[in-house]
């Protein structure tokens, strides 16, 4: 009996943590100069696939990605898709002019450098990447 309690309380506690991005294989993040300090994750979803343009103090997204792993990691917790239904939706935006495919970057010192660097760029990184000169954003 012992044990099946301390199953549902450590149980409990894990639970209440993946809400907070604790488990999350990757971390939002941003130029510092973006207003905004967290984000949903439709809100994510949104800007990821073109359809957030601005931030909210009128700033144009620019959204960046990464090549490989994480960005496996980024479309399977915030987007949804497998990396060819992602390619698929931007190869269509492209086609119809709604949009610009993202930058995509080969390393994660360079995603966190032009991210620093440009403003209303926004992006992801491995949760195990310190990143410096950026925001980290809340996900809820």
């Amino acid at each position: 009996m012992k044990k099946h309690l301390y199953l549902l309380v450590v149980f409990a506690i894990l639970l209440s943590f993946s809400g907070t991005g604790v488990f999350a294989d990757v971390t939002v993040i941003a130029n510092k100069n973006i207003s905004e300090t967290s984000l949903s994750n439709s809100e994510i979803k949104k800007i990821s696939l073109g359809k957030i343009v601005k931030w909210s103090d009128n700033t144009p997204v620019h959204f960046v990605t990464l090549e490989g792993d994480i960005h496996q990691k980024f479309l399977k917790t915030y987007i949804k898709r497998s990396t060819s239904q992602y390619k698929n939706h931007w190869r269509k935006m492209v086609f119809t002019g709604k949009g610009c495919k993202p930058r995509c970057f080969k390393t994660e010192a360079a995603l966190i450098r032009y991210v620093s660097r440009t403003d209303g760029a926004i992006g992801y990184i491995g949760r195990s990447r310190v990143a410096k000169n950026v925001k980290i954003l809340e996900v809820h």
